[in-house]
């Protein structure tokens, strides 16, 4: 019997967390992981969680706020099971019969890098209302804003 790879670990424990973060609803988004970093040497990984956990949409497919999207942040380290360190929610109402027409803000969290002390990612700013590149330390506390 041969050890599991830290990278083949990471992408199960990947696949574990979509699993259970799947909501089964006729007008949800499919769950998924929209980016991943895998270090094989340090063994540690950040991967960023989409899904939708919300909908005001009724039969006919309408509702007055649309669909509330979370998108978050979570660390791995060895063989540890994955944290959730940062989280982006919010509500989008798209309007099908224009074009790139949207009310309120799809949430989102790009993953920049993983570094020693913490992982750098740009995301949404309530403070700012804008999205920013901050640095997340791994107790899940946002270190600091980058270019400040």
């Amino acid at each position: 019997m041969t050890e599991e790879t830290f990278e083949a670990y990471a992408y199960n424990a990947m696949d574990a967390i979509v699993k259970r973060h799947e909501h089964p609803h006729p007008y949800y988004d499919p769950t998924e992981i929209s980016d991943w970093r895998i270090d094989e040497t340090s063994k540690r990984a950040a991967f960023v969680l989409a899904e939708q956990i919300d909908t005001d949409r009724s039969e006919n497919g309408i509702g007055w706020l649309g669909d509330e999207f979370r998108v978050s942040l979570w660390y791995l380290e060895s063989y540890q099971e994955p944290r959730m360190l940062y989280k982006d929610e919010a509500w989008a109402k798209f309007y099908p019969d224009s074009f790139n027409l949207i009310s309120g803000r799809v949430p989102s969290i790009e993953l920049v890098s993983v570094e020693t002390d913490g992982i750098v990612i740009k995301a949404y700013s309530e403070k700012e209302q804008k999205k920013k590149e901050m640095k997340i330390g791994f107790d899940g506390t946002v270190e600091k804003y980058m270019g400040e």
